[in-house]
C-alpha cells in the first residue's frame, strides 16, 4: 500500500483529499450495503444491521466533512523546494500549509524558514469577497508571526505572490547573509508551524 505524504511536503493536500474521498465512498457503501441487507432479512429497518448502518455513517460523515474542508486548497509541485535547497542548505523548506489561528484561514504554497527570517508564498488563487491580494498577504504575515511570538521566537515574516518573487528576495537579500545554520531553531519553527497546521 502506498505511504500517505507527509504534512510539509508537496502532494500533501491532494493525498489528504483522497484518502478522505476515498473513505467516504467505502464508508458510505457500507452502510447502503448494511441497511439493504438488514432490511432484507429482516423485512424491516428496525433490526441489528441497521444500527451497524447508522454506526457507519458517523465515520463516513467525518471523511467527508474532510474532503470538502481541503477541497479548496491545491498541492504544488516540488521544483521551488529543489532549487531553493540546490543553491544553499541553511534552509527548511516546507510546502502546503494551512493554518488556522482564531476566525483566519491562510494557505501557504511554500514556507522558507532560516535563523531569522520565514518567508511565504501565500495561495495564488483569487481572495475571498472583499480580501484583496495585499490584504490577504497582510494577513497571512500577521498570522504566522503571531504564532511564533506566541511561542517565544521572534523572527521576520515576510509573505509573496509567488515562488519567483520569494526566490529573487531570498537570492539577493537573506542568501548574502547566511553565514551559519541553527538547525536547532529551523527545526523548532518548521515543527510549530507543522503542529498549528491543518
Amino acid at each position: 500500500m502506498k505511504k500517505d505524504i507527509e504534512k510539509g511536503w508537496p502532494g500533501y493536500v491532494t493525498g489528504v483529499k483522497k484518502k478522505n474521498i476515498r473513505y467516504s465512498i467505502i464508508g458510505a457503501v457500507a452502510f447502503v450495503g448494511f441497511y439493504l441487507i438488514g432490511y432484507a432479512a429482516a423485512g424491516t429497518s428496525a433490526n441489528y444491521l441497521t444500527i451497524v448502518a447508522m454506526l457507519a455513517i458517523l465515520p463516513t460523515a467525518q471523511f467527508m466533512t474532510r474532503a470538502f474542508a481541503y477541497g479548496r486548497y491545491h498541492s504544488v509541485d516540488n521544483s521551488f523546494a529543489n532549487e531553493v535547497e540546490k543553491m544553499t542548505d541553511r534552509v527548511t523548506v516546507l510546502s502546503e500549509i494551512i493554518l488556522i489561528r482564531k476566525k483566519n484561514t491562510c494557505f501557504f504554497e511554500n514556507v522558507l524558514i532560516t535563523q531569522d527570517h520565514v518567508l511565504v508564498v501565500s495561495d495564488k488563487k483569487k481572495p475571498k469577497v472583499g480580501k484583496s491580494k495585499a490584504a490577504r498577504d497582510t494577513l497571512g504575515e500577521k498570522t504566522l508571526d503571531a504564532l511564533l511570538r506566541q511561542h517565544g521566537i521572534s523572527v521576520s515574516v515576510k509573505a509573496f505572490d509567488d515562488e519567483q518573487q520569494l526566490y529573487a528576495y531570498f537570492k539577493s537579500d537573506i542568501k548574502p547573509t547566511l553565514q551559519t545554520k541553527d538547525e536547532e531553531k529551523q527545526l523548532a519553527i518548521a515543527e510549530l508551524i507543522l503542529r498549528n497546521a491543518m
